[in-house]
């Protein structure tokens, strides 16, 4: 059962019931401790006052004693000093050294409780059991004994007592309407906590209902709950910005497959058209050379992008975390210069490497991402530059940032695609001397992709007279954020 309760307690369902669980308790121990402090204070304020009317009383039946008692006290002059107000009750008379003078009921220093016979004035309370024990009933009150000192001299001490009558009873009374009150006071602060708890829940179970809605179908869905509030306001605006980038992500994983179908049907259709017009009974060796090298370009060309998109599923940051390791940039772009030389060769470009000659070009990450992306822009660079031209790779470094750029002497890219580059399977159109069939549009989306779970940004800009500068600006450290700091030098 206790586990049950615990259970509802925790369980996110059961907020409506923990709000007023909530609310009704805190008003309880307030309550509660409202009324502690109010029954001390009031005890307090009783107790006061009776001591007040006691000495009041015993300082003026002290002066009745002094001048009505002659030279002797005994127990049939009491009566004469008795108090009209039946609350009060003069007990008994006692000299300095305790013996009873005069007593009233039969008391006897058995009866009377101990005191302090130093003190002029002792209060003390009077308990059930003194008070059956003297007057035969049960009461309580207060007990004051008094000194004073006789006309000849004689110390005389009074014991005076007042009796709370029925106290018990108007105590059972309070407690009474103590609890009722409380009792009352409990169910309007569960019912109120149960209606502010349901407004304040209310916009909560508008979104959960408006939640289901929310569908990969219809990636558009937007939450537009009424005006409830500044909290739930910003909610809503936090939660549909949420649902925009979903439906960005959404967007771009439909265009993404639908590029990736587009491009494997092209090879595919190609490989089958020829494979359906060779006759081997009539075709020439020749005819079947050609078609084998067709069909060995396309597969170059489907494995080309299987590794392209392997690589771009590879770039995710929790696997970068898991490789991460310090990466000199200088390393990086020497192996890169040396392993794509081979590849300008056909076209006569010269590689043009400028390190960091500070050498704190390091950044944390994984050097075979980076490696690829920075061979991805080398082969962009070495595609679009013409014949005999320029390709350069630059290490540099800023305050908290590292920077791997390179440039190229081609054409340049139009201002209006150059937001659009960096998307798989973009390329730019109408490019002379460009095979748009040789290559899949992936590599500048690889950069982005690497350099993003890196914490850092690729930017690119058309250089003033030809070319274009790639450059990729990386943290020094995977947790670093990326601040300015001075851009590289770059060739213009």
């Amino acid at each position: 059962m206790i586990e049950k309760l615990k259970s509802m307690w925790r369980n996110p369902a059961s907020l409506r019931r923990r709000l007023t669980a909530t609310y009704a308790t805190v008003f309880l121990v307030f309550q509660l401790g409202a009324l502690a402090i109010a029954w001390v204070l009031l005890q307090d304020t009783t107790t006061q006052r009776m001591d007040d009317r006691l000495l009041s009383l015993a300082q003026n039946l002290s002066q009745m004693v002094k001048y009505a008692g002659g030279e002797s006290i005994s127990t049939a002059d009491l009566p004469r000093f008795q108090p009209l107000d039946r609350r009060f009750s003069l007990i008994s008379l006692r000299d300095s050294t305790g013996t009873v003078l005069a007593a009233r009921y039969g008391a006897t220093l058995e009866h009377l409780p101990p005191v302090d016979l130093n003190q002029e004035i002792y209060f003390q309370p009077v308990s059930s059991d003194y008070s059956r024990e003297l007057f035969g009933r049960e009461n309580t009150g207060r007990l004051l004994t008094y000194r004073f000192a006789m006309p000849q001299g004689q110390t005389i001490f009074m014991d005076l007592v007042e009796v709370h009558q029925g106290q018990a009873q108007q105590r059972r009374q309070f407690i009474f309407i103590l609890l009722a009150g409380v009792l009352g006071g409990l169910v309007a602060a569960l019912f109120s906590g149960w209606t502010l708890s349901g407004m304040a829940i209310t916009p909560l179970e508008q979104i959960t209902a408006a939640a289901k809605g929310v569908h990969p179908s219809n990636p558009g869905t937007r939450f537009n709950l009424p005006e409830t509030g500044e909290e739930v306001k910003r909610l809503q605006s936090e939660l549909n910005e949420a649902l925009g980038r979903l439906e960005n992500a959404v967007l771009v994983q439909e265009r993404f497959i639908g590029n990736v179908a587009h491009e494997l049907k092209t090879p595919i259709a190609v490989m089958l058209t020829e494979s359906e017009l060779i006759d081997p009974s009539t075709d020439s060796t020749e005819e079947l050379q050609q078609y084998r090298k067709s069909v060995t370009t396309e597969m170059k060309r489907l494995g080309s992008m299987v590794e392209g998109m392997l690589t771009l599923a590879r770039s995710d940051q929790a696997e970068i975390f898991a490789r991460q390791t310090e990466v000199p940039l200088n390393d990086i772009a020497l192996d890169s210069v040396v392993r794509l030389t081979i590849e300008a060769e056909p076209k006569s470009i010269t590689l043009l490497p400028t390190l960091d000659e500070s050498g704190n070009a390091t950044v944390q990450g994984d050097p075979d991402l980076i490696a690829t992306l920075l061979d991805n822009l080398i082969r962009n660079a070495i595609r679009h530059s013409p014949d005999g031209g320029t390709v350069g790779v630059t290490v540099s470094s800023g305050a908290d940032q590292a920077f791997l750029s390179v440039w190229d002497e081609g054409p340049g890219i139009p201002e209006q695609y150059l937001d659009q580059i960096t998307e798989p399977f973009f390329q730019v159109p109408d490019q002379p001397g460009i095979d748009r069939r040789a290559h899949w549009g992936l590599g500048l989306a690889i950069v982005k992709t690497v350099a993003s779970a890196h914490g850092g940004k690729l930017s690119v800009r058309n250089r003033e007279d030809r070319g274009c500068v790639f450059t990729v600006a990386l943290p020094n450290t995977m947790t670093g954020q990326l601040e300015g700091g001075p851009e590289p030098s770059l060739q213009s």
